[in-house]
């Protein structure tokens, strides 16, 4: 991988809000927000990503920034509220599953985590069946969450997806070295640490 933090932003904020007609001033703050992640100025992506919100609070993924800096300051109560606001917004939003999955995971509720993990599951293989976004984006997230749920059908259903990825360097070299961090290393690299 390219760096630490590359995967969550290439992971994370690839949907675009301008689709679901979120304000331009908004989606300026919000992509402040994910420059001072690329820099590591935490503090700040937080600031811009709650200007973001207040700019418009449609805007979904200012939320997942705002949960993702209160998680990485250990405030899980906090994020879980932005995490359900965001998904009160955008039911559909796949990503905002796996968030609430890692919380729920960072919280010691491993039952509900993987629920919440198979419905980002669901949500992206939905994306692959309406043609929404990009394939090998929506089967990475997959993998990740199927990595986060970490059961035996899991690792049969992550073989599947190495095998049709095979073919891509990138997005098979992806997938294993997500693997090879396993499920610490990966929320720890979600989290930003």
């Amino acid at each position: 991988m390219k760096s630490p933090h590359y995967l969550i932003i290439v992971l994370i904020f690839f949907t675009s809000c301008k689709s679901d007609k979120i304000s331009e001033k908004s989606i300026e703050l919000n992509n402040k927000a994910i420059n001072a992640i690329s820099v590591e100025q935490y503090s700040e992506a937080l600031k811009y990503s709650e200007q973001a919100i207040k700019a418009d609070e449609k805007n979904y993924n200012a939320y997942t920034i705002k949960a993702q800096m209160l998680m990485k300051q250990n405030n899980l109560n906090e994020a879980e509220k932005t995490i359900q606001k965001q998904l009160e917004i955008k039911p559909d939003f796949a990503e905002g599953w796996t968030f609430k999955g890692l919380i729920n995971d960072l919280n010691g509720n491993h039952k509900l985590a993987n629920q919440d993990y198979q419905k980002s599951i669901e949500l992206f293989k939905e994306r692959n069946l309406n043609k929404e976004f990009n394939p090998q984006l929506n089967d990475t997230n997959i993998y990740l969450s199927l990595l986060l749920i970490g059961d035996s059908k899991s690792q049969i259903e992550m073989k599947k997806l190495e095998s049709k990825w095979k073919i891509n360097k990138s997005a098979y070299e992806t997938m294993i070295s997500v693997k090879k961090m396993g499920k610490k290393e990966l929320i720890s690299q979600m989290l930003i640490d």
